[in-house]
């Protein structure tokens, strides 16, 4: 009589585990693991649960899985993981070559005096660079800041002038990539002055008034080129233009009427247009300050 004897089942775990693979740009790269006994994997790269296809080969032979990396990149690059029954085996993928930039390079930029210039580039593979402005490699100041923010690199320059247009460059050691910057003038916002200040009157005769006042507090990024001289005879009520052509701050206004009362005003004028008008508070009377009998008078002593 033959006894049939239960042997007891094998656990499952990785007898052979993953180990760590390095492999050259675009070459085929293999991990490989051995279970204790036949079961079903499943592949991964960090949370991603990884499938048949043109990039990736997964194989079964008995105890023996393989994972097959086709045409390997830099992106390819992390932890891979077999997983079988809760149980987990973890290597990771190395690959070397050309530190290409190619997931982003420096691009053509143009800046207007006193902004900033900010240059950029994304690298493949985090590793060191030199900024270069037109041959002469650049180092960190005040108004030069170089920074790295995971794979990508940055140049910042402060307050942009004119001799800081030029070719710049970006160079990893065995890739480069470069752009042309430019540095335009910054216009100037130009407008009409403020209008004149502190207008008064210094004499008044029958005929004629005498008038002073005070240059603009801002001349609008423009000289002044002249200023406007008008009267008014309160019994009006439009402005009379006396004179356009002004080049001084005092004028003497003529003719008046006697007896009238006036008031005046003035505006400044620039390239870009008229100012408003500065005007007296007060009215004043066309008549001489002294009659003739006082004149004699003050004459005679």
């Amino acid at each position: 009589m033959v006894r049939s004897v239960l042997l007891p089942e094998i656990e499952l775990d990785f007898a052979v585990p993953l180990k760590d693979v390095t492999v050259p740009e675009r070459r085929q790269a293999r991990f490989e693991c051995v279970l204790t006994r036949e079961a079903n994997v499943i592949w991964s790269k960090g949370t991603d649960i990884l499938k048949i296809g043109e990039k990736f080969d997964i194989i079964a032979d008995g105890k023996k899985h393989i994972l097959v990396i086709n045409d390997s990149q830099f992106d390819d690059e992390g932890e891979y993981t077999a997983e079988v029954d809760g149980k987990k085996s973890t290597a990771r993928l190395f690959v070397e070559g050309k530190y290409f930039l190619m997931n982003e390079t420096i691009k053509n930029y143009s800046a207007v005096e006193k902004d900033d210039i900010t240059l950029e580039c994304e690298l493949s593979k985090d590793v060191p660079v030199k900024w270069y402005k037109d041959g002469e490699e650049l180092v960190a100041s005040n108004r030069i800041s170089i920074k790295t923010d995971g794979l990508r690199r940055i140049l910042k320059i402060k307050k942009a002038a004119e001799n800081d247009k030029g070719v710049y460059e970006c160079d990893c050691g065995t890739d480069k990539t470069s752009a042309n910057v430019g540095v335009e003038r910054k216009l100037s916002c130009l407008d009409p002055p403020s209008p004149p200040r502190w207008l008064e009157v210094i004499n008044i005769t029958k005929n004629t008034a005498d008038l002073k006042w005070t240059v603009p507090e801002k001349d609008g990024g423009s000289p002044i080129t002249n200023y406007i001289v008008e009267k008014r005879d309160v019994r009006r009520k439009g402005w009379q233009t006396v004179d356009t052509t002004v080049k001084d701050t005092k004028y003497t206004v003529s003719p008046l009427t006697e007896g009238s009362l006036y008031v005046f005003r003035v505006a400044a004028e620039n390239a870009i247009g008229q100012s408003d008008y500065c005007e007296i508070e007060d009215s004043v009377l066309a008549k001489d300050t002294f009659s003739k009998f006082q004149i004699c008078l003050l004459s005679d002593q």
